[in-house]
């Protein structure tokens, strides 16, 4: 689905608005192109291309049920809009086929393990801890006060460590978190030698490429299978630079079915599953 919808007439304030975040729609900036879309809806509901656009960028994320239900709010206000019919259709069929590619996803994601890093003890992320540390949010719907965000801080306990945020993504001023924002035109990018990704929601996009971390990983806490299957292999550099998994709890860890490091209340036991090659 592409944002091609033509954007109409509104008042200067929220035409700078509609223009701002289509142009961040564009270049990949979605969580800045979702509050933007999202400020011009809170003052014109009935605004069609902010709300339609705005389901366009819920679909880009992954986020089907708010997609639909934003595009079908826009159909409302024009049925008989082809591109807003066209797209309720490509996001029904996404919700139809969720169901089969998660089970697909389940199957596959073990044949990952050569890709991550299986910890050799239960004291491994010490040495995580003898570096300052850059966390990348990469999970929707999430702000810098989040209580799964401070623990997975606390529990790496670092010199340094500096959360990192794409522009337009939630931060609340009651955080304990030193934040920066992501910004590669002037190249505020993380440049710790550890990095670890936060959920999977999200490709980080092109600006990875230019990260020279030694090592990476990637903390799992409720994300689907097949987000995973995306997002490991390219945090992973296709199995040129072998991840390190960090799960929620024993649970998760075991429903993922990789090698990884427990975090929170069970922060000293590893998850090592043998492998399930189909």
């Amino acid at each position: 689905m592409a944002p091609r919808a033509a954007l109409l007439p509104a008042p200067d304030a929220e035409q700078h608005l509609l223009a701002a975040a289509l142009e961040a729609q564009k270049a990949g900036r979605l969580s800045e192109a979702r509050e933007l879309y999202q400020r011009v809806v809170a003052s014109q509901p009935d605004n069609f291309d902010a709300r339609h656009m705005l389901g366009v960028v819920h679909y880009q994320r992954g986020e089907l049920e708010l997609a639909r239900e934003h595009v079908a709010l826009a159909i409302r206000m024009r049925p008989l809009e082809r591109a807003a019919l066209k797209n309720l259709f490509l996001i029904d069929k996404a919700l139809e086929r969720r169901p089969v590619e998660e089970d697909i996803s389940r199957e596959v994601l073990p044949r990952l393990a050569p890709r991550c890093v299986a910890p050799s003890s239960p004291d491994e992320h010490e040495r995580w801890q003898d570096a300052d540390l850059d966390i990348v949010v990469l999970k929707a719907g999430i702000d810098t006060s989040s209580p799964e965000l401070e623990r997975l801080a606390r529990w790496f306990r670092p010199r340094t460590l500096t959360l990192w945020l794409e522009s337009g993504m939630p931060k609340q001023a009651q955080s304990t978190l030193a934040t920066r924002i992501i910004e590669p035109t002037v190249d505020a990018l993380p440049r710790a030698n550890r990095v670890v990704f936060f959920g999977a929601d999200r490709s980080p996009g092109d600006w990875f490429q230019s990260m020279n971390a030694g090592n990476t990983g990637l903390y799992c806490s409720d994300e689907p299978h097949s987000l995973l299957l995306d997002r490991i292999p390219e945090l992973a550099r296709e199995g040129r630079a072998p991840l390190r998994l960090f799960f929620s709890s024993a649970t998760q860890a075991r429903r993922i079915g990789l090698p990884g490091t427990i975090v929170g209340d069970e922060a000293r036991s590893v998850c090592m599953p043998s492998l399930r090659i189909r």
